[in-house]
């Protein structure tokens, strides 16, 4: 027992009981115990917060299909355009290729919670709407790279005025639903 401390550390992700976590500690470790176990509780730490992301990824997602569209559009613009912002800030080639890459996973993400959001939609004239709040959200989406030439207010005078487009198509829908 000389070479290993026992960490026992309680996880309480979604009601587990307690699990011992073993750390062994070499017998040249040149680190005092006191080092050593706040070592291993880092350690212990670090894997508890491994397996509360993991439970948390796993947990199903109760939102109807058009609130997990509504939710998935709004978070691409929002990501889309922190994105640009950075890759501008910083002007490194790989933010511009990371904005491009997510911009397109985005689109394609988007296309995919459409299709489940409209065979949830019964009403014709809301399913017409639910349409024209996707293209005003994949319009917003291309026109988030700025113009050479254009000065930043107009920039975001554009950017405002497609966020009001944007939101008139989801409040069309609502009404249509």
């Amino acid at each position: 027992m000389k070479n290993k401390i026992i960490v026992t550390s309680v996880l309480l992700i979604m009601g587990c009981a307690q699990t011992p976590v073993q750390a062994p500690v070499p017998a040249q470790s040149g680190n005092s115990p006191v080092m050593q176990y706040w070592i291993n509780r880092g350690k212990a730490e670090a894997n508890q917060k491994a397996i509360s992301e993991k439970v948390a990824a796993e947990k199903s997602d109760n939102r109807t299909p058009i609130e997990r569209y509504r939710g998935d559009t709004a978070f691409a613009l929002a990501m889309c355009k922190e994105l640009f912002r950075r890759a501008i800030l910083t002007s490194q080639k790989t933010d511009f290729e990371t904005f491009s890459n997510r911009l397109s996973a985005e689109k394609e993400k988007s296309k995919e919670s459409l299709k489940k959001a409209l065979e949830t939609v019964k009403p014709p004239k809301a399913k017409e709407a639910l349409k024209t709040y996707h293209v005003a959200v994949m319009s917003a989406l291309a026109s988030i790279f700025a113009g050479l030439d254009e000065r930043k207010i107009d920039y975001e005078q554009r950017q405002q005025a497609l966020e009001g487009k944007v939101t008139e198509a989801w409040e069309r829908f609502e009404i249509e639903r």
